[in-house]
């Protein structure tokens, strides 16, 4: 979650002002961290009672924006927040999931499963098999979003293009030290992949998932989340709805 604060003042003196104030409080707030390192520097904490995760920067407007692309995006594709739900667990258990050390930050991770959707509901749509969404398990979706990213995407090659519908086109320059390129809806000039250097580690975990999953014999009721996520050393199983 994020909190966006605006005053007349330069954004690090209002970091460290609100960081004491915030330190203060230890009945309410835990982990608070300046993170002056970030593309926008922010401070991170948690809040006790829920257990919330709040970033907090100033005169950046983006959360709004994001916000409502967000809701858009829900309406049209209801199975995409189970989707962002776990893939956040598997990064966030393979630290993987904040862009300041190289991972995937929450939006970055929202664009990449609302391209993948459009992907895939191009396909179906080309091949005249729109019909058959309608039945997909979120299992499937979740084995296509790794094999999509984990395979079939090439950073060396592609670039992610969300505005006008989305696109995946070849790049112009094709060098690999230029990474993950992923261009953001709201400025067609802002690419916010590219600070995800861990990225090819990242890819290369979707890539080790999807094999071992596809080629894994499975038990009569075991959950594929099994395999994705630490449960916590509980069990993951498929519970049978007793029929009256």
């Amino acid at each position: 979650m994020k909190v966006i604060l605006q005053e007349n003042k330069s954004s690090n003196y209002l970091l460290n002002k609100i960081a004491n104030i915030l330190l203060k409080r230890e009945d309410l707030y835990d982990r608070v961290n300046i993170i002056k390192s970030a593309k926008v520097p922010i401070v991170k904490l948690v809040e006790k009672e829920h257990n919330y995760n709040f970033d907090i920067s100033f005169n950046k407007f983006d959360g709004i924006k994001q916000l409502k692309e967000a809701e858009k995006a829900f309406d049209i594709y209801p199975e995409m927040k189970f989707l962002i739900i776990i893939a956040k667990c598997i990064l966030r258990q393979r630290d993987l999931h904040e862009t300041y050390t190289g991972g995937i930050g929450s939006f970055l991770l929202f664009c990449m499963v609302l391209a993948f959707l459009r992907e895939v509901r191009k396909d179906y749509f080309k091949s005249n098999r729109l019909h058959e969404l309608q039945n997909m398990m979120l299992s499937e979706y979740l084995l296509k979003f790794l094999e999509f990213y984990g395979i079939k995407v090439d950073i060396n090659l592609h670039q992610i293009i969300m505005q006008d519908g989305g696109s995946i086109v070849q790049k112009n320059n094709q060098n690999s030290e230029y990474g993950f390129s992923l261009i953001s809806p709201q400025d067609s000039t802002h690419d916010i992949g590219n600070a995800s250097f861990r990225i090819k580690e990242i890819f290369n975990v979707f890539k080790n998932r999807f094999n071992f999953l596809t080629n894994y014999n499975f038990e009569e009721g075991e959950s594929i989340l099994k395999y994705l996520i630490n449960p916590s050393k509980n069990v993951f199983s498929y519970i049978k709805e007793k029929k009256n």
